[in-house]
């Protein structure tokens, strides 16, 4: 009865949904095993975004309203019910997933310290500088670009904007192919980076001295978004985590490869403009170095991510192409003899 009721569901939705309840089985397991010695994250996503939701669809009904008040529908109530649900419903549904899975993904990233501490710090910075042959990245990146440093910390801060943006693009795209592998990359994104983070856990050269480590970036001259957002995720670190938007990891960089994923939807969508999303992408990767977010080294791991989230995306979500190659194809008329 109830799948009677609900409209036939996006192959991408519950594989999103698969890769979200995995997350959060990896984040149970963990937490488990360290008693869950901070605050779950739940409430702020769930509610803001649901909250969102909501919001967004009454908007739709009023203005689906609006056009038949236009038109002189003379039942609107009725041609209201006749309109399609499932837009909706995959809307909703959407929404939620990715409430749920930015909370696990700030759930993960609250348990790094306590679980692995920030161990990794002085082996990628040493990495780091033999890549360079001697030399910290951020110091050639000031030497070349010094002067671009506003532009490269506004820019830093845009992610959020630029994601979410693109994000809401594709979520109103009609369905395809492309669309399904775009967006459950993005959740593959998220968990991957989420638990590779555990691997080599590090918060970034901005927090050396702020965790005793050593005074090496010191003269690393920090810019005043970089400054507030420091302060703000070093509060919440010593606080215990649960605020939105913290948690402190830095390989791989969550930056890098969503801004790497938002050339994919540019290239996928718009080819003529792939250019431009490959820009912002490499913009963000030579700004987490330039800034002291990240290590050059946390953008090889954000490659490495994407890479194999989208490879995962592709096998999953097949394009058109080969879901009609298995079709059985007409028989061929027999030749006329002589």
């Amino acid at each position: 009865m109830l799948a009677a009721m609900l409209p036939a569901l996006p192959r991408w939705l519950p594989l999103s949904a698969l890769v979200v309840a995995l997350t959060y089985g990896a984040a149970l397991v963990i937490g488990w095993r360290h008693g869950y010695p901070y605050r779950l994250p739940f409430d702020a996503y769930f509610i803001a975004f649901m909250t969102i939701a909501v919001a967004v669809v009454l908007a739709g009904i009023v203005a689906k309203l609006a056009i038949y008040a236009w038109q002189r529908e003379p039942r609107p109530l009725a041609r209201l019910r006749a309109e399609p649900r499932r837009p909706v419903v995959v809307f909703v549904l959407l929404v939620g997933l990715m409430a749920l899975e930015l909370a696990a993904l700030m759930w993960l990233k609250s348990m790094l310290p306590m679980v692995a501490g920030f161990w990794a710090d002085p082996l990628l910075a040493d990495l780091d500088a033999a890549l360079f042959l001697g030399t910290d990245p951020w110091r050639l990146t000031h030497a070349l670009l010094g002067w671009a440093s506003p532009a490269f910390d506004w820019a830093y801060a845009a992610w959020g904007p630029v994601k979410t943006g693109c994000l809401l693009l594709i979520v109103f795209a009609p369905e395809s192919p492309a669309k399904g592998r775009l967006i459950l990359s993005y959740f593959l994104v998220i968990s991957l980076t989420a638990l590779v983070q555990y691997l080599l856990p590090s918060a970034g050269p901005v927090f050396w001295q702020l965790l005793g480590i050593s005074d090496r970036f010191a003269e690393l001259p920090y810019q005043p978004l970089v400054i507030s957002g420091r302060d703000y995720l070093w509060a919440d670190y010593q606080a215990g985590g649960g605020l939105p938007g913290t948690g402190i990891s830095a390989m791989p960089s969550l930056h890098v490869a969503l801004s790497l994923w938002v050339g994919l939807c540019v290239a996928t969508y718009l080819p003529r403009a792939a250019l431009l999303g490959w820009g912002y992408a490499l913009v963000v990767m030579i700004g987490s170095v330039h800034l002291g977010w990240h290590y050059a080294l946390d953008s090889l791991g954000a490659i490495i991510v994407v890479a194999a989230s989208w490879a995962i995306a592709r096998a999953a979500i097949a394009p058109v192409s080969r879901e009609g190659a298995g079709r059985a194809r007409p028989p061929r008329r027999p030749r006329r003899a002589g």
